[in-house]
């Protein structure tokens, strides 16, 4: 292999050998430099990649990222270096929010630690709130009920997470009178009952909103966003 004026020789014993100019180190080739399957020179520096994946470098561009492994190639540029490490493929499938990773096909450093999150997604009056993943395979556990973990993944893996439904309903009252339950997130499904509350010498009349009915309490199954306002009179 060779730089821009130098040379490197990889010896059938893991070592190298480098000659031609030198103004930078780059054919100062590291004491107790053994074990190397493959090199690389470029412009004014060198790179050895030793047979346990760790890189070594010389010359005028030395900066090895702290704790690089599992490599098993590499390549230099005139001012940077590259590193390529083993992959696996990571599946991720989720209905709803942002993955990360994303949704799709991933790859990802095989046997490296891999953090996986979601967030709850708002997205006008509806909520998406994760609950966890199920379809959990290679590296994932089957399922689980956090959205955040990390995981060490060693082989081809896939997931899918889980969302809650939530909707926004405006529960309201006149002047005259309060509701029960107040308005706020409710999960799509849910079977609710709102009682209207009417204060001194009032009386309950009728419900306005989304439905029209006098009936109280108001019962509803939570099918989407809605708003409902009591109205009293005396």
């Amino acid at each position: 292999s060779g730089g821009r004026l130098h040379s490197l020789a990889l010896k059938s014993d893991g070592t190298v050998v480098a000659w031609g100019y030198n103004q930078h180190g780059e054919t100062n080739v590291p004491a107790g430099l053994t074990n190397a399957v493959a090199i690389d020179g470029q412009s004014d520096y060198s790179l050895a990649l030793r047979s346990d994946g760790t890189v070594v470098a010389w010359g005028s561009n030395t900066d090895v990222p702290p704790g690089l492994t599992n490599v098993v190639a590499i390549a230099g540029g005139v001012n940077h270096s590259m590193a390529l490490m083993p992959a696996t493929r990571l599946v991720v499938l989720s209905p709803a929010g942002s993955p990360v990773p994303g949704f799709g096909t991933n790859w990802v450093i095989r046997d490296a630690p891999q953090a996986f999150r979601v967030d709850t997604a708002v997205q006008g009056a509806t909520q998406y709130v994760c609950m966890g993943w199920t379809n959990g395979s290679g590296s994932i556990p089957a399922s689980g009920t956090s959205n955040a973990m990390t995981v060490l993944v060693t082989n081809d893996s896939s997931i899918t997470w889980v969302w809650q439904t939530n909707y926004w309903l405006n529960l309201l009252a006149d002047a005259h009178g309060s509701v029960s339950p107040t308005s706020g997130w409710f999960t799509a499904g849910t079977n609710l009952q709102v009682q209207a509350s009417p204060t001194n010498y009032y009386h309950f009349n009728t419900w306005s909103g989304t439905v029209t009915t006098t009936a109280n309490p108001l019962s509803t199954n939570v099918a989407g966003p809605f708003t409902e306002t009591a109205c009293f009179a005396e």
